[in-house]
This record gives structure tokens, C-alpha cells and sequence, in this order.
């Protein structure tokens, strides 16, 4: 699983990879660090997700928001 962000006048760019069936890459315009729960949270469920051999779709949902919060947390930094 892969996760990128970027802070980009004025927002935020997170990219997952190994959640739905492709790469998909969000935008968030005009947000700081204390948003990105929330954002997560609507981000994480809006994917199709999918049960595999390695993982549940909830749990891959799951590692969005906690990878995701870390990831764009060091953006922030």
C-alpha cells in the first residue's frame, strides 16, 4: 500500500494506492491540518474498496484514515 501528499497552494493532494482497484488521488482546497479528519473519513468510504485474500475492505478503509492522517500530518509539519 502506498500513500503520497503534497501541500499545494492552497490545499492538499493525498494519493492511495492498493485500496479500489486503481490509484486514486484527492484534492483538498483551502484546508489545514486540523480539517483532515473529517476529510478522511468522507475520502476513505467514497472509494470502492474491495475484500481480497490480504485485507477487508473496512480495514483498507481504516488504513486510509490512519495512514492518511499521518501522511498528510508530516505535509503539515
Amino acid at each position: 500500500k502506498k500513500n503520497a501528499a503534497a501541500r499545494c497552494a492552497p490545499g492538499v493532494t493525498l494519493a492511495v494506492g492498493g485500496v479500489a482497484d486503481r490509484p486514486v488521488r484527492q484534492y483538498w482546497r483551502g484546508v489545514s491540518g486540523n480539517d483532515m479528519e473529517g476529510l478522511l473519513h468522507d475520502f476513505s468510504n467514497s472509494l470502492e474498496a474491495q475484500d481480497d485474500q490480504h485485507a477487508t475492505a473496512q480495514y483498507r478503509r481504516h488504513l486510509v484514515r490512519s495512514l492518511g492522517k499521518k501522511t498528510v500530518a508530516k505535509v503539515f509539519s
